[in-house]
């Protein structure tokens, strides 16, 4: 891409979203902290917070590392941000940690709760939140009665456990539409949504299986 321009630009947001390996980490390192530069590119603070996202959901960048950027900008926009990464980290305690802000505290704000679950749900971290699948069907009932409507949405629908696409899943979500046939209706909406999803997902697996 030419130096300086948009496409560059999304070039450098592509490449971070994409990282995975440990030269993508160390260039995205070297060009947060400076030893490395890219002519033309412009590593603004959005930037910034996009080379360290992969960074921390790889755990190849600590706590100490995202509280340094939050310092760097302590605006509304970067604690959001800020949470986001913490929860990202590969981690049992972080992800534990992550959990119980969301479900098991309301002092956090809307837009914190949605950095939060973004965070904690990561692709990569398949197996690591595999033991929560279990507990979102145990608490979703009562956090929409007990939160906003805005946080009940953004639990029910972030953490719903897509990333568990098995079988299994399918059968946990279908097991509790059917002993909450008087849950709310709107909340029984959203699992219907999720779980149509997931089994849009298997059948897809299913095709390229047989292929």
């Amino acid at each position: 891409a030419e130096p300086g321009s948009q496409h560059q630009l999304t070039w450098a947001r592509f490449f971070a979203a994409v990282a995975g390996s440990e030269a993508d980490f160390q260039l995205l390192g070297s060009l947060l902290d400076g030893t490395a530069r890219i002519d033309g590119l412009e590593v603004d603070q959005e930037l910034r917070w996009a080379f360290l996202s992969p960074l921390a959901s790889h755990g190849a960048a600590d706590e100490a590392a995202v509280d340094a950027e939050l310092a760097r900008d302590d605006t509304a926009s970067g604690k959001r941000h800020h949470v986001r990464c913490l929860a990202s980290r590969p981690s049992e305690a972080v992800k534990a940690q992550a959990w119980a802000a969301v479900v098991e505290s309301d002092r956090l704000s809307n837009a914190l709760v949605e950095a939060t679950i973004t965070g904690f749900e990561q692709a990569s971290q398949r197996e690591l939140l595999a033991p929560y699948a279990d507990r979102y069907f145990a608490v979703i009932e009562r956090i929409w009665a007990e939160r906003s409507i805005q946080i009940g949405m953004h639990v029910v629908r972030g953490l719903f456990p897509s990333l568990q696409d098995s079988p299994e899943t399918l059968a946990a979500t279908d097991a509790w539409l059917s002993g909450h046939e008087d849950a709310a209706p709107a909340l029984r909406r959203l699992v219907l949504e999720a779980r149509d999803d997931l089994a849009r997902v298997l059948r897809g697996q299913e095709c390229d299986a047989r292929a």
